[in-house]
């Protein structure tokens, strides 16, 4: 998955991978794992954000560790992906098979 900023200079965003806990049906957000992407200064370019959006990093609570899930494992449901936009025109994503 690859993504860049395009329109006009100036602006940020962050894209951060939440889903709902089954257990107690709270909306669990990755903590370790947020894409921001500040505004390009002419030529923008594709980044590869595989990793960070497709990875749901959180606290255990029972052992206080943190935890990394990847989007297909099912101690969540509903996986998306929570947007801020502040000023970007446009935010591309691409996805490519691998």
């Amino acid at each position: 998955m690859w993504t860049r900023v395009v329109g006009i200079p100036g602006g940020s965003s962050s894209i951060t991978t939440c889903a709902t806990d089954p257990t107690t049906l709270e909306t669990v957000c990755s903590i370790d794992e947020t894409v921001s992407f500040g505004g390009h200064n002419g030529k923008s370019t594709f980044t590869d954000v595989t990793k960070q959006l497709t990875t749901l990093c959180f606290i255990d609570q029972t052992t206080s560790n943190t935890v990394c899930v990847n989007v297909f494992d099912p101690k969540f449901e509903n996986f998306f992906w929570s947007y801020d936009n502040n000023g970007n025109k446009v935010l591309q994503l691409r996805f490519y098979p691998i």
